[in-house]
């Protein structure tokens, strides 16, 4: 358990030196420049995927609002009103595309990276809502699997195998069984399974942590091959409703969207695995 707790201090410990080491770049002169150099907005309308690139020079001009595709001259000639952190500020809350664009507009160089922070925000908050569901399955099927594998599975007490040999058997029932069932989705048919589905999968795993539960203590499923056989639909589940979300993420969101969609299903992915893992 020391080891534990060292590892995922340890990995804490980095997480938050790359989160301190990123907010502090951002407020260096060179990365100010590079963000200046190519900002990349999408503006709200009927195509959410057109893209408005202000180069360098244009921004140094301090070019007129009308320049802007799909944003109005009459419309943008209107100040942003700020809060007292100096953003934008809404009656509603809620900060548009359109919006973001105004207050660069206002100061390029001073407003640059405030405007991408925002933008990056209001791109990452329509992924989610777009991607939610499967991310929330790829995290619970991957926290269901690792509150049992490895941590239980090695302490199943052995009858008709030596104990060693039965954590072998087990750990490898689990792997091939988990390769197979990332390959599951190969089967147009299976590949077909409705959304609701997958959702229904990554939930009803739960039902594996008291069942592998009663397998340890107290020990009321003592046959070691039921425990094999437990072990096998484990890692076919988690193999199979995994790489099933994994795939289904990125193809819900849009287009433009499908990087970010896919970077958020990763980030699901290690969530599930450290609070299984941690769970364990």
């Amino acid at each position: 358990q020391l080891s534990i707790v060292l590892y995922f201090s340890v990995c804490v410990l980095v997480e938050c030196a790359c989160v301190v080491a990123v907010v502090a770049l951002r407020r260096l002169r060179y990365a100010k420049l590079y963000l200046l150099t190519d900002v990349n907005i999408v503006v709200a309308g009927e195509d959410p995927a057109v893209d408005v690139t202000i180069s360098e020079e244009e921004a140094a001009e301090k070019m007129e609002p009308d320049d802007v595709s799909g944003v109005g001259r009459e419309e943008d000639e209107e100040e942003v009103e700020l809060d007292e952190s100096g953003l934008p500020k809404t009656s509603d809350g809620n900060v548009t595309a359109k919006q973001i664009v105004r207050f660069w507009l206002q100061d390029p160089v001073k407003n640059t990276v405030s405007a991408v922070l925002l933008f990056r925000c209001l791109r990452a908050v329509s992924v989610m809502r777009q991607t939610w569901k499967m991310a929330l399955a790829v995290g619970l099927t991957f926290m269901c699997t690792l509150v049992i594998f490895p941590g239980v599975l090695v302490k199943v007490p052995a009858e008709y195998f030596s104990q060693s040999w039965l954590t072998i058997i087990l750990i490898s029932s689990f792997n091939f069984s988990d390769f197979l069932g990332k390959e599951l989705p190969v089967v147009k048919l299976l590949n077909m399974a409705p959304n609701g589905v997958v959702y229904a999968l990554a939930i009803g795993r739960f039902a594996f942590i008291p069942l592998f539960l009663l397998c340890v203590k107290p020990l009321v499923i003592s046959n070691e091959f039921i425990v094999i056989f437990l072990t096998i639909l484990l890692g076919l589940t988690t193999g199979y409703t995994g790489a099933l979300s994994m795939m289904r993420g990125p193809t819900s969101a849009s287009v433009a969207d499908k990087g970010q969609a896919g970077m958020l299903m990763v980030l699901s992915l290690v969530v599930g695995l450290d609070l299984g893992a941690a769970a364990s």
